[in-house]
């Protein structure tokens, strides 16, 4: 699994009755620090058992895969 930009951050294009009922509020990471922080706390919020990558700080697999 790669963990790519966050789709639906809180400031920025969110999706607040869907991901408000969810109790999810991700801002967009500014680094990659932050974002590998996130993808830990979604991978273990979601008891993923893959091996989860994170997508760099210029979404190169995000683009070469249309994400």
């Amino acid at each position: 699994m790669v963990y790519i930009q966050e789709a639906h951050p809180s400031d920025g294009w969110a999706m607040p009755d869907r991901n408000e009922r969810r109790g999810i509020s991700v801002k967009e990471p500014k680094s990659y620090g932050e974002r590998v922080r996130v993808a830990e706390q979604a991978c273990s919020a979601l008891k993923i058992k893959l091996p989860c990558l994170v997508d760099g700080m210029d979404n190169a697999v995000s683009k070469a895969y249309a994400a």
